[in-house]
């Protein structure tokens, strides 16, 4: 910007009085440290992201048979990581996530893993590092669903950690 273009204040001239009329030099250098001094203004546009957690679960399955957990979001989200728990009652002394596995995973009618695979749930324990996922966008009409297979009796438990626009 030009500072021979931005004009003084009624009161910088009446403060600075007869320096400001005699002297277009020293109103330029004024302007100039005057627009210096004001805070720079950008146009940001808001973003409503959010951290957003969404839970499937808890629920309770006897050995041999599987369970598909449906949730609908209502806000647009995006699954980065996943966190899953059994508890073997069966086996109390047991490790857990070795009773459970998980299968398919849909955002929608988009699958979010590869056909006929499962993996244990103890490789989605809450101190794996590794995890990450980044699904495809869960749009506010359409539904998460996990399908789990149960090895042995217990309860299973899943959160999803990603990012929601509400």
């Amino acid at each position: 910007m030009n500072p021979t273009s931005l004009h003084l204040s009624d009161e910088a001239t009446a403060i600075l009085g007869e320096l400001v009329k005699k002297s277009s030099a020293f109103a330029a250098y004024a302007s100039k440290r005057l627009a210096a001094s004001r805070p720079m203004l950008t146009r940001t546009p808001l973003s409503k992201a959010r951290d957003w957690q969404i839970d499937l679960g808890p629920v309770y399955g006897l050995a041999g048979t599987s369970t598909t957990l449906v949730v609908s979001p209502q806000v647009l989200f995006r699954g980065e990581k996943i966190f899953a728990v059994d508890s073997n009652y069966t086996n109390p002394g047991g490790v857990a996530g070795f009773g459970t596995r998980i299968g398919s995973i849909f955002v929608g009618q988009k699958a979010q893993r590869p056909a006929n695979s499962s993996t244990l749930t103890a490789f989605f324990a809450i101190d794996s590092l590794g995890n990450g996922v980044h699904w495809d966008t869960c749009q506010k009409a359409l539904s998460i669903a996990v399908t789990v297979h149960f090895i042995n009796s217990c309860t299973f438990d899943l959160t999803v950690y990603g990012h929601a626009v509400l």
